[in-house]
């Protein structure tokens, strides 16, 4: 039994490391990559813009941190700063997105339907395979920035992010319990990323 724990001691120290250097990994590549409002100015004008997708609900409504990457996105479009937006998730979030940022005054035209990001890496990878775009500004939240620039990097596309800025969390436990996700994830996009690549 004092084996059993030890050896379960052991696998649980050596997992903690691995995420621990995934995580430093994912930091390190994205890092002088992901602007915030205030570093608006260094985003140049007439950009490729990618939305990542997150929860809509049944009656078609977007959750309030994706209703915050498209209000984002608009803010952007209004300063010059875009040329093209490509709208990445599940077929509902993209049709979401879609209307959300046409009824804004976005013209149809410059706007991309990617309904096959299940995925940060499949959205990214879909940047690089499906659109053939090589630079690219990611918006989705701050926490979701350094995964998400990461796998853009290492796929080979110039991929920096925007901080969607506009709600804050409604309770601490939510802002730690995102935080908290990126950890283990960070071991996923490594994986994606620089083991699996397709």
């Amino acid at each position: 039994m004092k084996n059993v724990i030890k050896y379960i001691l052991y696998f649980s120290i050596l997992f903690m490391i691995i995420i621990s250097m995934s995580r430093w990994r994912v930091v390190f590549v994205s890092d002088g990559y992901i602007f915030d409002v205030v570093e608006i100015d260094k985003i140049e004008d007439c950009q490729n813009i990618l939305v990542l997708g997150a929860r809509v609900y049944d009656d078609g409504k977007m959750s309030p941190i994706l209703t915050e990457r498209v209000m984002t996105v608009v803010d952007l479009y209004e300063q010059g700063r875009v040329c093209s937006v490509i709208v990445s998730g599940n077929k509902n979030e993209v049709d979401a997105m879609k209307l959300y940022l046409i009824d804004s005054g976005i013209s149809e035209d410059i706007i991309y339907n990617d309904g096959t990001g299940k995925d940060t890496f499949t959205s990214m990878k879909n940047i690089r395979d499906m659109f053939n775009v090589d630079n690219i500004v990611v918006i989705t939240q701050e926490f979701h920035l350094p995964r998400a620039v990461y796998l853009g990097r290492v796929l080979g596309v110039d991929a920096k992010g925007f901080v969607a800025y506009k709600y804050p969390y409604p309770t601490r436990t939510e802002k730690y319990k995102d935080l908290l996700r990126e950890w283990p994830a960070a071991l996923k996009a490594v994986w994606q990323g620089e083991i699996i690549k397709n």
